[in-house]
C-alpha cells in the first residue's frame, strides 16, 4: 500500500521520511499552519504540492520551480484544471466525505486525475484530525484508485486492515503523527509505514 506523509515542513525530517515513504506532501496554502513557500528536496519519495483553489498558472510555475512530481487539489478545482495538470504531473483530487456524500458528484473527474483522496469534510480545507465513517467507502463504484485520509494514527492500523475495497491504494497521514503542526513524530511514522505495508495484502499501484 502506498503511503503519503503530508504537511512536512522540516528539512531534516523530509530527508529521513523520504527514505521510507512513497509520497511527501508540502502545503502551499497560506492559511495552513503547515504552509511552505518552497518545498524541501527529497531523495526518494515523490514530492506532492498541495493547493487550495490556486490558479492553474501558479501551480504550473511551482511544479517547474520546485520540481514537483505530483499535485493535490484540495479545494473546488474543476475537472478541466485537473486534466490540464495531469499532462504534467500525477494528480490527487481531495473530497470531503460526509454521511450523505454522493459519488456520482465526482464522476466528471474520472480519467482526469490519478488518485482520489477521501478526507473528512470540514468547514475549512482538511486538517481536522478527525475520521469519517469509513462505511461510506462501500458505496464507491468509480474506477479511479483512492487514498484514505482523515484522523489516521497508529491506532488506525487494525481498522485499515479490515477495509476490503479493491481500489484502496494508499493512505495519507498528517496531524495524527505530529508534535506541533509540521513537526512530525518520526518514530511513530516509521511504525505506521511498517505496519501498513507488513500487514496489508492489496497490490500497490
Amino acid at each position: 500500500m502506498l503511503v503519503k506523509v503530508c504537511g512536512m515542513t522540516q528539512v531534516k525530517q523530509v530527508a529521513e521520511i523520504s527514505e521510507i515513504s512513497d509520497y511527501i506532501g508540502f502545503i502551499y496554502y497560506s492559511k495552513s499552519p503547515r504552509f511552505v513557500s518552497t518545498a524541501p528536496k527529497s531523495k526518494k519519495a515523490k514530492r506532492v504540492g498541495v493547493f487550495v483553489n490556486e490558479s492553474l498558472n501558479c501551480i504550473l510555475d511551482l511544479i517547474q520551480s520546485d520540481q514537483l512530481d505530483a499535485v493535490q487539489l484540495h479545494g473546488d478545482e474543476t475537472p478541466e484544471i485537473a486534466a490540464a495538470l495531469k499532462s504534467h504531473v500525477r494528480v490527487f483530487k481531495a473530497f470531503g466525505m460526509h454521511d450523505n456524500f454522493n459519488f456520482n458528484s465526482i464522476r466528471d473527474y474520472e480519467g482526469k486525475v490519478d488518485y482520489y483522496l477521501f478526507d473528512t469534510k470540514t468547514p475549512a480545507y482538511g486538517g481536522s484530525g478527525k475520521k469519517f465513517q469509513w462505511e461510506i467507502l462501500n458505496r464507491y463504484f468509480l474506477s479511479t484508485p483512492f487514498f484514505l485520509s482523515g484522523g489516521l494514527n497508529l491506532e488506525s492500523l487494525e481498522e485499515i486492515q479490515k477495509i476490503e475495497h479493491p481500489l484502496l491504494t494508499g493512505v495519507d497521514i498528517n496531524s495524527g503523527f505530529e508534535i506541533t503542526p509540521g513537526v512530525k513524530k518520526i518514530k511513530e511514522i516509521k511504525q505506521f509505514i511498517h505496519g501498513v505495508n507488513y500487514n496489508h495484502t492489496y497490490t500497490t499501484r
